[in-house]
């Protein structure tokens, strides 16, 4: 079986981009990229390869959860912006999680023939590193469906934006990868309040947020150049959209929601700065030089009101 390579398609696509960024038709083009069905294209074809899922969570995200002193032992575990997949929500079972909780704002009904494939390789995968059964314990597949056979492992259907919330359960720890990026700016600060609603009183959260301009990842920093409503046009907020939300920016939102930072770790790009601010929108000369050229933030915070 055939997977995308995430790492060799970003290369080919940014080769491309980089050559489009130096001709009058960046612009043009980023619209229409844009408008294109991505979303669609995304459930067929995009499948992270079970190596990439097993090795995101051991090399990276686990390590983070250690050094933000989080524990996910009998802990009921949300994750925001999942996906069709329980991904990670298997190894969380196997290593002592009580009940872990995938969710999104849409799933399909169906699952391609691809992503069920990709979602049999990923739990081959894990049972044997983790010498655990998952496969017709914790789920099955039934007519392009995957079903939990288990209350460990469930789906919530969840727009964290959405200012009225109907979910009564409440959350030990939250977590997402790569998903507060995507959200409209003007819905951060909701979405930060429902999580609070959502954790229990003393309850964490850990969440590492892509601080880059998703057209091109070789110019991390391009969208400086434009206003909000120029950003909101090109963009479409479409699966490109980011919110160019700063590191301060989200800490003043989750200081005003009621969350104490525990652990914060930031990804720096070695980006000269006055190549940044020759091009700022004014609207970005508020920021510091470090706020300009972090590209990654990870976060863990404990709700304290």
């Amino acid at each position: 079986m055939i997977f995308i390579n995430v790492k060799t398609i970003r290369k080919i696509i940014n080769f491309f981009l980089d050559l489009i960024y130096l001709t009058p038709l960046k612009k043009p083009f980023l619209w229409l990229l844009s408008r294109l069905p991505f979303d669609y294209l995304y459930g067929h074809l995009w499948v992270n390869s079970p190596e990439y899922y097993l090795k995101s969570f051991q090399d990276d995200f686990s390590k983070k959860i250690k050094k933000a002193k989080l524990t996910y032992k009998n802990k009921h575990i949300l994750e925001i912006g999942s996906g069709s997949s329980f991904g990670w929500g298997y190894i969380f079972i196997l290593l002592g999680a009580k009940i872990y909780t995938a969710s999104d704002k849409i799933r399909s009904a169906n699952m391609s023939q691809r992503a069920i494939n990709a979602e049999l390789s990923l739990i081959k995968l894990i049972e044997k590193t983790y010498h655990q059964k998952i496969l017709n314990k914790y789920v099955s597949f039934q007519n392009h469906k995957i079903k939990s056979l288990t209350d460990k492992l469930n789906f919530q259907v969840l727009d964290i934006t959405t200012d009225q919330l109907n979910i009564k359960t409440k959350y030990d720890l939250i977590i997402s990868n790569a998903v507060f990026e995507h959200l409209p700016k003007d819905k951060v600060n909701q979405a930060i309040k429902n999580m609070r609603t959502l954790l229990k009183p003393g309850g964490y959260m850990l969440h590492q947020i892509d601080l880059r301009d998703h057209f091109n990842l070789n110019k991390p920093f391009d969208f400086y150049h434009y206003s909000d409503k120029e950003w909101i046009n090109l963009t479409n907020q479409g699966p490109f959209y980011t919110n160019r939300l700063r590191t301060s920016d989200y800490l003043s939102l989750f200081s005003q929601n009621g969350f104490k930072v525990i652990y914060r770790s930031q990804k720096m790009s070695q980006i000269n700065i006055k190549s940044i601010e020759n091009k700022l929108h004014p609207s970005f000369q508020k920021y510091s030089a470090k706020d300009l050229t972090t590209r990654g933030l990870t976060i863990s915070l404990r709700r304290i009101k």
